[in-house]
């Protein structure tokens, strides 16, 4: 199994409020890949803030031995912790995306608008997650130009925001020679149209890709081979 991620900061932002986690652990004497990626939001340092909180908030718990049905408790409570600051300090979000893979069988929790992708063997692509987002919520489309751009980065759901977090959970299979990316929203805008011209051998390569199209937010991607 190999893991990599990388992040970046974009070619506008004054702040990376992207974090990562990623590893290969031994739980359960089973080989275990976890991918982890949040997508911070609100005031300067705040977005950054709240996305560090949970990616320690999930380290801590996970090599502390959390069980993984547990994750879900853990995200609520951060969540309760991020929402107390929001309320004395401003805006304080952030997206939430974990994967873990182990033995055939990958578990998905996810809040907000950062995707996990499936990429099989024989090349096809398949989106795993679903977006917390007012395009996907009330279905938007991309040709209707003025609404998409007006929404296209509006949340429904995200960590920090509203007591009543919701956190989606999938799960399926995967073969060896599968491939999972995790992502902000920086690194699929340009995935989603431009994925046969990205080589995720170097993920350095596909961030400057991102961003010699367009991209100004921040980029964070990471990339499990199972």
């Amino acid at each position: 199994m190999y893991i990599n991620a990388v992040s970046d900061i974009g070619t506008t932002r004054k702040e990376n409020q992207d974090n990562f986690w990623c590893a290969t652990l031994n739980i359960d004497n089973e080989l275990t890949g976890l991918v982890c990626v949040c997508d911070g939001m609100g005031g300067l340092e705040n977005g950054g803030l709240a996305s560090r909180m949970i990616i320690e908030a999930v380290r801590e718990s996970i090599l502390d031995g959390i069980q993984e049905k547990n994750i879900n408790d853990v995200l609520k409570q951060v969540n309760t912790s991020l929402c107390d600051l929001s309320a004395s300090n401003g805006l304080m979000g952030s997206t939430c995306t974990i994967l873990i893979c182990s033995n055939g069988l990958f578990r998905i929790f996810h809040v907000g608008d950062s995707r996990c992708y499936k990429i099989y063997r024989n090349g096809d692509v398949s989106l795993l997650t679903r977006d917390h987002s007012v395009v996907k919520e009330y279905g938007i489309p991309e040709s209707d130009k003025e609404l998409y751009n007006k929404y296209k980065s509006k949340l429904t759901n995200c960590m920090g925001v509203n007591a009543n977090v919701r956190v989606d959970y999938y799960t399926g299979t995967y073969e060896d020679g599968d491939s999972f990316i995790v992502c902000s929203d920086g690194f699929w805008h340009t995935f989603d149209s431009h994925m046969g011209e990205m080589n995720l051998s170097s993920l350095s390569s596909c961030v400057d890709l991102c961003m010699q199209l367009g991209e100004t937010d921040n980029i964070t991607v990471g990339v499990l081979v199972s």
